[in-house]
This record gives structure tokens, C-alpha cells and sequence, in this order.
């Protein structure tokens, strides 16, 4: 299994008057070979899957040694209390679908579906059946 590190620019975040705003991350794989690896937004609840978007390409390849930068954009509406909402990055190889079995995802956007193994998706329906989520397939 790859092993990524995932560290914040800052623990916390603080918005704009308008309730956006943006977190940085670094990315850096500790395999010593290019790993193909997807980053994964997944809002904590009471946070909502469609305040955050994530900036750059989801899934990528990863050079051994190099660190990558990742942006998340935020917009929390106005109507929404004021309080701490959280979000975790995940991220998983895919080169190999087995290694995305115990991520527990509630929601997956496969890109360019038609060239993926599609043994992941038989190993991700069960699991988003079991959170009640979602998959779009492009």
C-alpha cells in the first residue's frame, strides 16, 4: 500500500466577510517510485460536501521526492450558524484498486471511468451503499 503525508499550511482557517475562503496543502508521497494517487475532499459532519472545492486535478501522478501543492476553496453560506466545520483530505493510490478498500467514502467521481479497472467500482458499491452515497462516472 502508498503512503502519502498531508500536511495543512494552518489548522485553521478563518473566512473573508463573505464567508470564503482558501487552504493550502502540501502533498508528498513516501514511495520511492511516481504513484498515481486520487485526493479525496471529505467534509466532517455538520459540514456540507458542496461548501469546499478542491483546486487542481483530483487524480494524478505523484513523482518520487516531489511535493505537490493542493488548494481547497470554501464558501460556508450566510445562512449557516457560525462555528467550526472541518474537512479531512484523503489520499489514496489507485493504481491498484485494493488499496481504496477501507477508505469509507460517502461520495466518488470516477474520471475517465470507460479506462478505469472496473473492479473499483464493484469494490466501492457496497461500501456507498452502506453510507448512503453517491458516484458519478465521467
Amino acid at each position: 500500500m502508498d503512503s502519502f503525508e498531508v500536511s495543512p499550511a494552518s489548522s485553521t482557517l478563518v473566512l473573508d466577510p463573505y464567508r470564503r475562503g482558501r487552504a493550502a496543502f502540501t502533498l508528498h508521497s513516501l514511495a520511492n517510485r511516481t504513484v498515481r494517487a486520487r485526493v479525496n475532499l471529505v467534509p466532517i459532519q455538520p459540514s456540507r460536501p458542496e461548501w469546499f472545492t478542491m483546486r487542481g486535478a483530483q487524480e494524478q501522478d505523484i513523482l518520487a521526492g516531489v511535493t505537490l501543492q493542493v488548494a481547497v476553496e470554501v464558501a460556508v453560506p450566510a445562512a449557516v450558524e457560525f462555528g467550526r466545520y472541518l474537512f479531512r483530505l484523503d489520499v489514496v493510490g489507485v493504481e491498484n484498486p485494493d488499496t481504496i478498500v477501507g477508505t469509507n467514502p460517502r461520495g466518488i467521481v470516477f474520471s475517465e471511468y470507460s479506462l478505469q479497472n472496473p473492479k473499483a467500482w464493484d469494490l466501492m458499491r457496497p461500501i456507498l451503499a452502506e453510507n448512503d452515497g453517491w458516484a458519478i462516472f465521467i
